[in-house]
């Protein structure tokens, strides 16, 4: 609501105003799937994950509905292609910085959980590049940073939401077996 009112604020308050918006949004998350993907692998990738996305119906769909979804695609994929830039060897000028700190900055608004993910997902990504070849400090980067991430949601009180939804990926899974009637073999 608080990123609409800045779009309203300029344009009216008119809804296909803020559909147009996050259209915008998401067409945006298209390309940065294409670079995050020309970034990893190369430019076939890149531009057969964009036109994935770009035909996949979730993303179509979250990206003309005004909800909260299609800016925290975007803002993931901002601060993935960031990371992945600046990690690959490109410097990460004062501007890709300031970006990449209020986008992580702005995914605590939007959705908590994804926020504090983010925030020790991007150090993590930097300190196991920086120990690349040493096995040891890189398991030992992500085993604390794993340990750390899990207290920090114990502590916030969204441990239950995880484990929940956990439980009922679980159950789901449970009935998609028993509808197609595979046997659990033991």
């Amino acid at each position: 609501p608080l990123l609409l009112g800045f779009v309203f604020a300029f344009f009216g308050k008119n809804y296909f105003i803020g559909t147009i918006f996050l259209a915008l949004l998401g067409s945006f998350s298209v390309v940065l799937t294409y670079r995050i993907g020309a970034l990893f692998w190369n430019e076939d990738v890149g531009r057969t994950s964009g036109l994935i996305l770009m035909h996949f119906p979730l993303a179509l769909f979250y990206s003309v509905v005004i909800m909260k979804e299609g800016v925290v695609v975007f803002l993931v994929l901002l601060i993935t292609y960031l990371v992945t830039k600046s990690i690959n060897g490109l410097k990460l000028t004062i501007f890709n910085f300031l970006v990449l700190v209020l986008s992580v900055a702005s995914l605590y608004y939007f959705r908590l959980a994804v926020g504090v993910l983010i925030t020790f997902l991007v150090p993590t990504a930097f300190l196991i590049n920086k120990y690349r070849g040493n096995p040891i400090k890189s398991w030992a980067i992500g085993i604390s940073s794993f340990c750390a991430f899990g207290f920090l949601i114990y502590s916030i009180g969204e441990l239950d939401f995880f484990l929940s939804k956990i439980s009922e990926a679980w159950i789901v899974g449970d009935q998609r077996e028993e509808y197609i009637g595979i046997q659990n073999v033991n």
